[in-house]
Formats: C-alpha cells, structure tokens, sequence
C-alpha cells in the first residue's frame, strides 16, 4: 500500500523527499529501488529521524531561500511569496521572459534587442530595462537568480521554480499543466509554443 502511495505522489509531485518508516526490513529494497528520500528501522528515534533529514534526496527550501515561481503556460507570470512582482517597466518584465524562454543560456545586448526591439536603435532602453530587471529582483530578494558576463545576462534555473523548467525535465505534473499556450502575450514565444505543441503532438 505505501509503495502504491508513494508511485502515485511521486507522479503529482516529483521532488518531494518521502521518508519510509516501518518495522519489516523486507520493505527496505523496496524503498530504495523507488528511490525513496530515506529509510527508518523501528524502533524509531529522533536521532534516526535527525540522520535521515540531514541526508535527504532533495534539498529543502527554507523561508529565507524560497525560489522565485515562474508562470509560463499561459501568460507569463513571477510571483514571490505568492504575489506577482511589479516591474516599472514592461520590457523589463518581457526581458525577464525571455531569458526564462532561453532555459538558462546567457543572451547577449545585441540577440536582446533585436527580439525585443526588433532593431539595435534602443540601446539606452534596453539598458534602463535590463537595470530595473535587476534591481526589481533585488528588491525581492531574488537577485541571485540573474547571471551575469561581460555583455551577456542570463537567468540561473536552479534558483526558479518554473512549469517550463520542470517540462524540459520531464515532471509529470509540468506536463499535465500545459494546455496549448505559453507566454502568449509576446509573439517571439511562437517558436518555444511550436516546439511544446510538437511534443504534445507526440505524446
């Protein structure tokens, strides 16, 4: 019944580190070939239990680290601490979606301005946007989340909690969200949206 339960929450929610306790040491191959986060023998003991959550598959994410949340299925949303960030800029904004669109690779000015702006003309604009980005993130807590070379900038997807991120790994539950669009308020987004209904297609 637990392994059932276990296969079942895993599909929902692939990262959550489950902890076996029991008193049968025949479960314990069980356990592990699901890849189970942890295993505790009875008589359990709050040193037992300590052990096993210093070593979990997953690591926790505490009140002060949570991640930013990313909305792309659909129109293109971030949220922290559940609220939608307000950015004094739209293509500040838009500019923060497109580096999620580019899954963690580094952009540079000019490959920016010619999605965004669609010429190289807006160099002071693309600087303003790209400087309120940033400094709107930091004002969250969340500046770590951008990456940053000499002339390029890009996003760290480890630190962001998106339904794309999580469809290019595979996550069930990323998979079953998406309906058919993403990020449809910008029209550069067409390639990844095409990309994503080819999958589905193939499903």
């Amino acid at each position: 019944m637990g392994s059932l339960l276990q296969k079942k929450i895993k599909l929902l929610c692939p990262r959550l580190n489950i902890v076996f306790t029991t008193g049968y040491a025949d479960y314990h191959k069980d356990a592990f070939a699901m890849h189970a986060s942890g295993y505790v023998e009875k008589p359990i003991t709050p040193e037992k239990i300590e052990a096993e959550l210093n070593e979990l598959r997953y690591p926790v994410i505490s009140q002060d680290e949570k991640k930013m949340r990313v909305r792309t299925f659909g129109n293109f949303e971030v949220y922290v601490d559940g609220k939608p960030i307000d950015f004094r800029y739209s293509k500040s904004k838009e500019m923060l979606a497109y580096l999620i669109d580019r899954n963690g690779a580094l952009c540079s000015n000019r490959e920016i301005m010619s999605v965004l702006w669609e010429d190289e003309n807006h160099i002071s604009y693309m600087k303003n946007s790209r400087a309120d980005m940033i400094q709107t993130l930091k004002q969250c807590g969340q500046e770590s989340v951008i990456l940053r070379q000499w002339g390029k900038i890009g996003v760290d997807t480890s630190k962001i909690d998106c339904d794309y991120f999580a469809w290019n790994r595979g996550e069930i539950s990323a998979i079953n969200t998406y309906r058919g669009e993403y990020m449809s308020q910008y029209s550069w987004a067409e390639l990844t949206h095409a990309m994503l209904e080819d999958e589905r297609e193939w499903d």
